[in-house]
């Protein structure tokens, strides 16, 4: 058998000391080492030393003399520019993590949609109230429970409102709100003038139900679940989506036959709609609420 020997170099890396890019900057602003050491508060041996190991290092001259000064050779004219782009990227960064250690900066927020209509708002708001003179800033972005979770997962928020994680995702989960839920319907639906409405009372009647990755499907199912029974699934929809609640991508129930489906969803008011076309029954077993779970990295800073 022929093998084929490969001979692969070890690459060299130089290490360059940080104070030395920054005595390197100073002199070549200045061309001046008694100046240069002045302004940076150490002796103009210790400057000439620091300068020296750096030229050492590169391989290469960055000054030569000139009158009784210094100016820069055409390495040190190269060098010079990478010099300035490496210390304001690396003090771009020192910024950005103070102003983190702080609680300044940008907090971005995953929500469910229902949610940002006075919920998250009104929180944003306080916090802002609660930490004056700082530079704190939002960014909000809606979905449903599983792909907020993952983006979570992917770094892409900090912090996220939705529903109860599965327990092994490994996300720091508190509950904040709750929900009430109502089942949706048209005004001339067998269950909508009732007050209240059992679960098993809308058993006989085709619902319209939330596709699976949202964390209401989750919720709805595990109801279901408790009293031993499964839904007649009418068809599927992503999200809420019309005021206190027909599902996204689905038309409104009031312009349904009343045997063509009804949705189990949270209520929500949104002041300044006119009334609904159509009946919000709370329910009442095996449970009438929602959780709104708060999750986050264990690593992300709160203050306030």
């Amino acid at each position: 058998m022929v093998y084929a020997i490969i001979l692969v170099k070890k690459r060299e890396v130089t290490v360059v000391n940080l104070l030395h890019l920054r005595y390197f900057v100073e002199l070549a602003r200045t061309e001046h080492y008694t100046r240069a050491a002045e302004k940076l508060c150490i002796t103009q041996p210790s400057l000439s030393h620091a300068i020296a190991q750096l030229e050492s290092e590169l391989g290469v001259p960055l000054f030569e003399k000139s009158g009784r000064g210094t100016k820069l050779t055409h390495f040190g004219q190269q060098f010079l520019s990478c010099a300035l782009d490496t210390l304001a990227t690396l003090d771009q960064g020192v910024e950005e993590l103070q102003r983190v250690g702080r609680g300044e900066g940008i907090i971005r927020l995953g929500l469910l949609r229902t949610l940002g209509v006075k919920f998250v708002p009104d929180l944003a708001a306080r916090y802002l109230a609660a930490n004056p003179g700082k530079d704190i800033r939002f960014t909000f972005h809606t979905g449903v429970t599983s792909h907020l979770l993952q983006g979570l997962a992917d770094r892409q928020y900090d912090l996220v409102f939705a529903s109860q994680p599965a327990p092994e995702l490994g996300f720091t989960a508190i509950p904040v709100d709750r929900q009430d839920l109502v089942l949706i319907a048209p005004r001339n639906h067998p269950l909508a003038q009732k007050h209240t409405v059992d679960l098993e009372e809308a058993l006989p009647y085709p619902q319209v139900y939330f596709s699976p990755g949202s964390g209401l499907r989750d919720v709805v199912d595990g109801l279901y679940q408790k009293i031993g029974q499964r839904p007649i699934i009418l068809r599927h929809c992503r999200g809420a989506l019309h005021g206190d609640a027909a599902a996204a991508g689905c038309e409104d129930p009031a312009d349904r036959p009343p045997g063509l489906g009804a949705e189990l969803l949270p209520h929500q008011r949104r002041p300044g709609l006119p009334v609904p076309r159509r009946a919000a029954v709370p329910t009442v077993r095996p449970g009438r609420h929602r959780p709104v779970i708060f999750h986050k990295f264990p690593s992300f800073p709160l203050t306030g």
